[in-house]
């Protein structure tokens, strides 16, 4: 039996994406619920890697005392993350095993929803701990900073981490 791969994942979401224009995922999901998983999964990958990127700048303005335990806590989260990510994908493989035309991944889904909120969390949880930067000297050719003095700035990829969360609990996926 032929497995499923990420591969075949691609060019099916391009088709959804260029033939059905604002079709929200779950509508989608009722009718070809492998292929919308699948985008799911690539959904949650970008997040990983966005969340990643964050944790970097959120975790190098933590106090040093936090740091280790701020990296134990998101390494744990995205290992979290990662085994929905694997219970997802043997899910899709036992069902195309069984060739089962409408399988039901809500419990696998909800899993790796649950995952991908606890990842937020952590990353929430430590920004709220981020200490402001030094102030930045402004004396003659440096720039006057945009933010009061005291001011933490949003790490850096904040947005787009809790942008590409919310698309994905409102099940509305968009790629990048």
């Amino acid at each position: 039996m032929r497995k499923l791969s990420k591969f075949v994942a691609v060019p099916l979401l391009t088709a959804m994406l260029t033939t059905s224009g604002c079709s929200t995922w779950w509508s989608n999901f009722k009718k070809d619920p492998v292929a919308q998983t699948e985008t799911l999964i690539q959904s949650v990958e970008v997040i990983l890697s966005v969340a990643a990127v964050t944790f970097t700048s959120v975790k190098s303005a933590l106090p040093a005392d936090k740091q280790v335990v701020a990296q134990a806590k998101f390494d744990d989260a995205v290992l979290t993350v990662n085994k929905a990510i694997d219970a997802v994908n043997a899910a899709i493989q036992t069902a195309a095993d069984l060739q089962q035309s409408k399988p039901d991944f809500s419990k696998v889904v909800a899993d790796l929803m649950s995952a991908v909120s606890s990842l937020q969390a952590v990353v929430d949880e430590f920004k709220i701990l981020m200490q402001a930067p030094p102030p930045a000297a402004t004396g003659p050719g440096q720039p006057v900073s945009a933010l009061p003095p005291g001011a933490i700035p949003a790490p850096r990829g904040y947005d787009v981490l809790t942008a590409k969360i919310s698309a994905l609990k409102s099940r509305k996926i968009s790629m990048p």
